[in-house]
């Protein structure tokens, strides 16, 4: 059985000072299932978003990259196959799920560890690209603001995010997807549906955001950059 618990999960803080609690969905059970239950509310086409999302975002020889709430490791392997050397982490504060990555998606460039999206263990502007896939629709209001920020945050200025996520619904399939509650009735994915993404990204302090591959009516990739001299904000 796959279960989706809201906390407690606690994780080391950032600053060492102790542990917090991530206020996020956590999954504490079925992790050894996500990747089929995944495949099965997006009919099959999970895959098919990675690699849109992996391209997206772009990565080079030797970016170092983050994967924020990366599950079992899916999309960060997949932008694994897109460079032969950099680093590239995946986080999320699910353990069971970190302990599926290991096994089964690690590579010599690729690791995963246990943390919060929202005190990112990583020093200001250390990561050249920034991806996630599905996650923030887990997320309340002020978390989402609050992820998003730390994704900026340790982005280096210039550097290029790529985030896949529930969006407001652009066909008629979309609109079935919606009413018809395919996940489980949730208000932050009825928040998601409603298009708000865009605009957390942007409120971190983002710019170039724009919307890109989508599958399924509502669910849609975003791209976007950290401001720099090169890419200032429009």
């Amino acid at each position: 059985m796959v279960e989706f618990e809201w906390g407690p999960v606690m994780l080391q803080e950032r600053s060492g000072g102790g542990e917090q609690e991530t206020e996020g969905a956590v999954m504490v059970r079925g992790a050894a299932l996500y990747d089929a239950a995944v495949a099965l509310v997006t009919f099959g086409r999970a895959r098919e978003l990675y690699r849109h999302t992996a391209a997206a975002a772009a990565p080079r020889e030797r970016d170092r990259v983050i994967d924020i709430g990366c599950g079992t490791g899916l999309l960060t392997c997949e932008v694994a196959k897109l460079i032969r050397e950099g680093e590239i982490v995946g986080i999320d504060a699910s353990e069971p799920m970190i302990d599926v990555a290991r096994r089964k998606r690690s590579t010599p460039i690729c690791r995963y560890e246990a943390a919060l999206a929202e005190d990112l263990p990583f020093e200001d502007e250390y990561f050249d690209v920034a991806v996630s896939s599905l996650f923030f629709h887990h997320l309340g209001p002020d978390l989402k603001e609050k992820c998003a920020a730390e994704m900026a945050r340790v982005l280096r200025r210039g550097g290029r995010v790529a985030v896949a996520d529930f969006d407001k619904a652009w066909n008629l399939f979309g609109r079935i997807y919606e009413h018809v509650g395919l996940l489980a009735e949730e208000q932050d994915l009825k928040d998601s549906m409603a298009g708000v993404l865009p605009e957390v990204l942007r409120g971190a302090g983002l710019a170039n955001v724009a919307p890109g591959y989508g599958i399924l009516g509502c669910i849609r990739i975003y791209t976007a950059r950290k401001p720099s001299d090169e890419f200032p904000w429009r």
